[in-house]
């Protein structure tokens, strides 16, 4: 696993060398543990951090929604049935 992550990490800081448009930061390698993610961008940590949380808050928004879809569905189809 070490080594993946190692790779990857080299692999990050050789893209932002590459192109000077990236923020010189590779966001993840030290957060919460770091390594399972890891993002390079052209935009502040804390724009990206936002961005993140507002998927994720959505994407469980989303799950919240299908299943309650599901659930008067369920409810609708019990009282069709003869």
């Amino acid at each position: 696993m070490a080594i993946a992550i190692n790779s990857s990490l080299s692999e990050a800081w050789n893209s932002i060398r590459s192109d000077s448009s990236y923020v010189p930061r590779i966001y993840g390698s030290q957060e919460a543990g770091g390594g399972s993610a890891l993002f390079v961008s052209d935009v502040s940590g804390g724009t990206i951090l936002s961005a993140l949380y507002w998927i994720t808050q959505r994407r469980d928004v989303a799950i919240a929604e299908a299943e309650e879809k599901a659930a008067i569905n369920r409810i609708k189809g019990e009282r069709s049935e003869p």
